[in-house]
């Protein structure tokens, strides 16, 4: 069983709701990229914009990253690999 109780999946979600994406607490990383895809499908670019900005500042800050928060993050830029 994953652990969703980790400061890196805290700070991966704060990231995500920081940029407005609305997420509901205690998710995982791969359940909040579900929401984060699913909600960018209904948004502006904008939104995009600042969801791959909090992305790329949250990977930056961090030297490395758990499988499941760089699978998360894979499948949002897969998602939308337009951006």
């Amino acid at each position: 069983m994953i652990n969703k109780n980790t400061q890196e999946n805290h700070e991966f979600f704060a990231a995500l709701t920081n940029a407005g994406v609305p997420l509901t607490e205690g998710w995982g990383p791969l359940e909040c990229s579900r929401a984060v895809n699913a909600w960018l499908h209904d948004n502006s670019a904008r939104d995009m914009n600042l969801v791959f900005t909090a992305l790329n500042q949250f990977e930056e800050s961090h030297s490395s990253l758990t499988d499941e928060v760089q699978e998360a993050i894979a499948q949002i830029k897969g998602q939308h690999s337009t951006h």
